[in-house]
């Protein structure tokens, strides 16, 4: 099968997202796939008057990435278009360009663009969804940007896509990470022939799995890695570790607010800085727990598959699909790890001190998470899952799909999934 990657670089550096895009692209080349990566890049636009015209200018509809990506289907015609992040400098308008070449597409949501033009669902530190159900111009009317140029920008090219269905009819399958997130984007008001219940697929992203896990008890420190920035709610777990002065936090990570965070930060706390991928490793197994603050809804962050492939518990904010993810809610014995109210401090607080003082609650719940990681974010469960989209993309078997060499290996990886799914049954 020949699949076509479409994805747009976002300015900063490091993001999951584009880490999924390249991790898949390996992946079905790994299995025998025959790929394409396509990327635009958004960084440095923003530095110059001049780059943020071009980004407002080509977002809404981009004829030289129209015309790119129909040269790219005419000379290599794909099975299928996987698309991801398409804003400012791809645009829309490629999906036209699939449409037209009779190309179906696959859309994977990393976040809630469809519902929500800024993405994330936040507005002044506050969960919002004003714009859900084609209301764009909320986004402009306050400001969720924090500039008025680009708030208008934002709500008018989501605007745009809408009346235009630039992605409720030219893409054919989409896949969310959560359940939390397809139901979201079924509270889109999108009409229901374009986006339904059958043609949204829930499908976390993978981890490449370790051959053992770590034992959390032993450990002694919590961690941190992510974003430095006010939606991921550093600043509440800063402010909960001033109550547990005799327990350590270190952080990884770059952001806006990095300087004034390590600032304020008590004694207890140790900032790491980026870290590249074999520390990021050290970083989640030498802890007793990661913990994901965050006021926004996340999709499903690689920290969390990352964390439960290592066997580390997790201590979230109940927001979105958090709390589903790690099963804060479930019977205990089915949960990955706990949560706590959203910018709630003292109960983050609470959390951490009863997993400090308790190893062996962080054994237990480390235990759960990497059952969880081997039947849902392993390797095969993910290439499982993306040939099924695949399949209903263009209306062939699984095996149709499958390469002649592959076919024996897919076999494999199925029964290795059955194998490990009977085994953590009775925990997940």
């Amino acid at each position: 099968m020949k699949v076509l990657q479409l994805y747009n670089q976002y300015r900063s550096l490091h993001g999951g997202e584009e880490t999924v895009v390249l991790m898949t692209d390996a992946l079905l080349k790994r299995r025998g796939h025959e790929t394409q990566l396509l990327m635009r890049s958004s960084r440095g636009l923003d530095a110059s008057l001049l780059g943020k015209m071009k980004a407002f200018k080509s977002a809404f509809y981009n004829r030289d990435a129209y015309a790119e990506v129909a040269a790219s289907l005419q000379a290599d015609r794909p099975d299928v278009v996987h698309v991801h992040n398409l804003y400012p400098l791809f645009s829309p308008s490629v999906l036209d360009a699939c449409t037209h070449a009779g190309v179906p597409v696959v859309m994977t949501n990393h976040n809630y663009l469809l519902t929500c033009p800024t993405t994330h669902h936040l507005r002044n530190g506050k969960v919002c969804e004003k714009c859900i159900g084609g209301k764009e111009i909320h986004c402009a009317l306050n400001n969720c940007r924090g500039s008025w140029a680009e708030s208008v920008a934002y709500a008018a090219r989501s605007a745009y896509a809408r009346r235009k269905r630039s992605f409720s009819k030219n893409v054919s399958q989409f896949i969310v990470l959560t359940d939390f997130a397809k139901r979201q984007l079924l509270r889109g008001d999108y009409d229901p022939h374009d986006i339904n219940e059958q043609n949204v697929h829930v499908l976390p992203n993978m981890v490449e799995l370790d051959d053992t896990a770590v034992d959390p008890s032993q450990n002694n420190y919590f961690a941190y890695s992510g974003r430095m920035s006010y939606e991921k709610g550093v600043d509440v777990l800063l402010e909960a570790m001033r109550s547990l002065p005799d327990v350590t936090l270190k952080l990884a990570g770059q952001g806006p607010l990095l300087d004034e965070l390590r600032e304020s930060a008590s004694e207890n706390c140790e900032f790491l800085g980026q870290l590249n991928s074999e520390e990021m490793r050290e970083h989640y197994r030498g802890a007793r727990g990661v913990i994901i603050p965050s006021r926004n809804f996340e999709g499903c962050p690689l920290v969390v598959s990352e964390a439960m492939n290592h066997g580390i518990p997790l201590v979230v904010s109940e927001i979105g699909g958090l709390p589903d993810l790690v099963g804060s809610k479930l019977p205990e014995g089915q949960q990955c790890g706990r949560s706590f109210p959203t910018d709630d401090s003292a109960k983050l607080a609470a959390e951490l001190r009863d997993l400090w003082d308790h190893p062996e609650k962080s054994r237990q719940l480390g235990e759960s998470g990497r059952k969880r990681a081997l039947c849902h974010f392993s390797e095969g469960a993910y290439y499982q899952g993306l040939m099924k989209v695949y399949a209903a993309a263009t209306g062939r078997s699984v095996n149709a799909l499958s390469p002649p060499n592959a076919t024996k290996n897919v076999g494999h990886i199925a029964a290795e999934s059955l194998k490990v799914q009977e085994l953590a049954v009775g925990n997940l």
